[in-house]
Order: structure tokens, then C-alpha cells, then sequence
């Protein structure tokens, strides 16, 4: 999940504005955008800690992981500016939520020594979506724009939600005997 939302928060902030132009919008309005999605993103994080008290961190993050999924085909087909108005709270939201909600989980399935490792170790592999701006920049050399690979990012968040919501309620996908304890 964390992976997949640094691809995606990583790549939007980096072609948004080339995206933007592709469109015939200003790279100011870009900017202004992404000032207002972060804003809305700092929000909701605040008020994702919260929400995670009061309910399963595993919906919160199906849920945002659903919602930043849906932020990211509304910048990919964005052609009205309404569009752009809906994606900034929606992917906002759900970027913010996934990244507080799998923290979280982290800690809560493998208490606070192991979960904080845990916590490390998938802030490392996150690095990976680094690659994700080249790959939309290579994408966007051979289709003309940023559309196909911005959808194949946003979608490739729906089958993680999914995933999310078959945890146990341990938090554990896997069954107990075949996940690696971290030590």
C-alpha cells in the first residue's frame, strides 16, 4: 500500500504540471493545485489519526487507498476544471489517509519494536516508486501524454484495497505461520 501511494503521490506532484500543459493549462494553476491538494492533504491526516481510533485502521485504508485511486483517474482524464477541483480533495484525502492508516497497522500487528522496523523497512522499498516520474516520462514520450500511466498507477491501488479488507483481524493477510517475524 505504501509503495503504491509514494508511486502515485511521487508521480503526480512530478507531472502535473507537463500534464497540465498537455491540457492548455497554465503551469501556475499546477502549481496552485498541488498547493491545495497538500493543504487538504495535512488536513486530513490530522484527521486520520482520529478516524483510526474510532475504526478499523483496515477500512481506513481500503478507503483511502480507494479514494487516492479515484484521485489519480480524475487528474488522468481531466479535461474540465471541475475535475480538477474533485481530484484535489480526493486524492488528497486518500493519500494522507493510506500513509497515516498503514503506519498504524504497522504498529498495531507487530507491536512497537517490530512494527517500527517494519515501519522502516517498507519506508525503503517506498523508495522504488522514485522510478515512478521516469516511468511516466518514458510512458509519455511513446503515448503523447500522461493518461495511460497515470491509470495504470491509479489502478494498480484497487487490488491492494481489496487485499486491505481481507485482512484478519490481527491485521495479518497471511496466515500466522507464514509471515516472517522481524526480530
Amino acid at each position: 500500500a505504501m509503495v503504491g501511494t509514494q508511486f502515485c503521490t511521487i508521480t503526480v506532484s512530478a507531472v502535473t504540471v507537463p500534464h497540465f500543459a498537455n491540457v492548455g493549462w497554465s503551469a501556475e494553476y499546477a502549481a496552485r493545485i498541488l498547493g491545495m491538494q497538500g493543504l487538504v492533504g495535512s488536513i486530513a491526516t490530522g484527521v486520520s489519526g482520529w478516524l483510526t481510533e474510532r475504526y478499523e485502521p483496515k477500512r481506513i485504508l481500503a478507503a483511502g487507498l480507494l479514494l487516492e485511486a479515484a484521485g489519480t483517474l480524475l487528474l488522468a482524464f481531466a479535461h474540465e476544471h471541475w475535475m480538477i477541483d474533485l481530484f484535489v480533495p480526493v486524492f488528497g484525502i486518500g493519500w494522507s489517509v493510506t500513509s497515516l492508516a498503514c503506519t498504524v497497522l504497522l504498529i498495531r500487528c507487530f507491536g512497537s519494536k517490530s512494527g517500527t522496523a517494519a515501519l522502516s523497512t517498507v519506508w525503503m522499498l517506498a523508495g522504488f516508486a522514485t522510478a515512478g516520474p521516469s516511468i511516466a516520462g518514458l510512458v509519455a514520450d511513446l503515448t503523447g501524454g500522461f493518461v495511460a500511466v497515470l491509470s495504470l498507477f491509479g489502478l494498480m491501488l484497487l487490488p491492494v484495497a481489496f487485499a486491505a479488507l481481507l485482512m484478519s483481524a490481527s491485521g495479518r493477510v497471511l496466515p500466522v505461520a507464514l509471515v516472517p517475524r522481524l526480530q
